[in-house]
């Protein structure tokens, strides 16, 4: 089943083409890497699922239905997003932090459960609750964001660059454990990034943009055992170990 899906989508910024005429459904369930060089176009594809854009042509559906931008906001409850950066409130406690989408969804069940539940999950400790941000470590922020953006139990999760200002150590560490959650909570996850070898760790289909066109979208293996074209070629590559 496509959870999201794109139908002849055009956009451009002042004039100019950011996103070139591309039509393609997501799969649910799935992790799906959006890579491609800096101003692809990228984050753009996020924004548009999202509804934090609305394309200059074509149409946006999720869960099965056309955006409406109106009342985008219940869309957007049933979405998580991370971006670069952990994007904390400095002056919330981590569990605060962790809870802030309790004070705008009505949210019915026990908050501070919750918490505790998503903080074991991605192996924090409990008395983490009432620290700040400023007393973490960059990877354990990452873990606090990925902690919020999970609390609603969002069917997608967006990530733009979430890992990209992390060390290669931490990376890797939050890299693993991404990929427990999907196997313990398998949900829709669609992750930009311009590293490929991070789409080799993660992925199950690859989408490779370029100059706002899709170069090649297909399983991981198939992308990386038969590139497209020579833009897929140099991302495959650049990523050699």
């Amino acid at each position: 089943m496509k959870i999201a899906q794109l139908l002849n989508v055009s956009h451009s910024y002042s004039g100019q083409p950011a996103i070139k005429n591309i039509s393609l459904g997501f799969e649910e369930k799935k992790i799906t890497t959006i890579i491609g060089r800096s101003g692809s176009g990228k984050s753009t594809l996020l924004q548009f699922i999202n509804g934090l854009i609305k394309p200059s042509a074509g149409s946006i559906s999720v869960f099965g239905k056309g955006l409406n931008y109106k009342e985008i906001s219940a869309t957007r409850l049933r979405m998580g997003y991370m971006v670069q950066g952990t994007g904390l409130f400095p002056h919330f406690t981590i569990a605060e932090n962790i809870s802030i989408a309790a004070r705008i969804s009505s949210y019915p069940l026990d908050v501070n459960q919750r918490v505790r539940e998503l903080m074991t999950l991605v192996g924090l400790p409990d008395s983490f609750q009432r620290k700040y941000p400023f007393e973490l470590s960059g990877g354990e922020q990452q873990r606090v964001g990925i902690c919020r953006a999970l609390f609603l139990d969002p069917a997608i999760l967006l990530m733009d660059e979430a890992l990209g200002s992390l060390d290669p150590i931490t990376r890797q560490e939050i890299q693993s454990e991404i990929l427990k959650l999907q196997r313990l909570e398998p949900r829709t996850i669609l992750l930009v990034t311009h590293d490929m070898r991070e789409a080799k760790i993660l992925s199950d289909y690859i989408l490779v943009i370029d100059k706002g066109e899709v170069q090649q979208y297909d399983t991981k293996e198939e992308v990386l055992q038969r590139p497209a074209n020579a833009v897929v070629e140099k991302l495959i590559e650049a990523s050699v170990w």
